[in-house]
């Protein structure tokens, strides 16, 4: 990892960029920062999210209800307001996320839902609280498509707005990542710089934005630093670490079970 002088914030993808504290950069490299800061700082944001994640009583529910939904308002404009509905039932597919009996749902607008509706509100205040009610009517419709009866069986439920995001995931107006268009530019990868000991990840690389892609984007930069049998080794390390008491920042972490279930597969692979 680089580490060095602070030379800004991308408020498209939260990323962060440093420079050699040594001195070690030359002049074209400092530039090559700064042209990559400018660049982010240009790109064009996503619109938010509005959640909406409720607990329900599961009695009598069809055997063949689906884990995983998506609705479509219309397909004219993909992007528009409140258009696209991503709902996911993980309970279905691992009965230990609910209590017994129980249904946990997480419904969400994917990236269409804009912050201007609700910059400027302060949370708690009542206005907030009546528009997190109204805006997530939408939500509860597509629910509704697939548990007709879903707001009946409600037990819990809350709902994250776009303020939610900006405050607890540091999103620039709770955005969704970096609005890079396929056929206009790319998402670049952990090397694009090409300046030594400087690489890249996060949902501002490639393969792009959301949770697996950021993932996978820190596997290719952890590939670029290290091969895989050196990476082996540090988790190895990490876990004896972690049952010698030796790492209390670990004590969450199993590195041994990420070896037991990768390894073997990545060893037929290359077999």
């Amino acid at each position: 990892m680089l580490e060095g002088t602070f030379l800004g914030y991308s408020n498209a993808s939260n990323a962060y960029l440093v420079a050699d504290a040594d001195g070690k950069l030359s002049l074209e490299e400092m530039q090559a920062l700064q042209e990559l800061r400018r660049k982010k700082q240009e790109t064009r944001q996503t619109e938010s999210f509005l959640h909406l994640h409720v607990g329900i009583d599961a009695s009598d529910l069809p055997a063949d209800l689906e884990s995983h939904h998506v609705a479509v308002k219309s397909w004219d404009d993909i992007r528009s307001e409140q258009n696209v509905v991503i709902v996911s039932i993980p309970s279905l597919l691992d009965p230990t996320l609910a209590p017994k009996g129980k249904h946990n749902i997480h419904a969400y607008l994917a990236g269409n839902e804009s912050y201007d509706v609700w910059e400027g509100l302060k949370r708690g205040d009542q206005k907030y609280k009546d528009l997190k009610v109204e805006r997530s009517q939408r939500l509860w419709e597509v629910l509704e498509q697939i548990i007709p009866d879903v707001r009946k069986r409600v037990e819990t439920s809350s709902v994250g707005t776009p303020l939610t995001i900006d405050r607890f995931c540091r999103r620039d107006r709770g955005n969704y990542g970096p609005a890079i268009k396929g056929k206009q530019t790319f998402f670049p990868g952990p090397h694009h710089l090409q300046i030594e000991g400087l690489v890249h990840c996060g949902d501002s690389t490639n393969p792009g934005i959301g949770l697996p892609s950021a993932a996978a984007s820190g596997m290719a930069a952890a590939h670029a630093i290290a091969p895989i049998w050196k990476q082996w080794q540090s988790l190895e390390d990490l876990a004896r670490f972690r049952k010698e008491g030796r790492n209390p920042r670990y004590t969450t972490f199993e590195p041994g079970e990420v070896i037991k279930h990768i390894k073997p597969n990545l060893m037929q692979a290359f077999a």
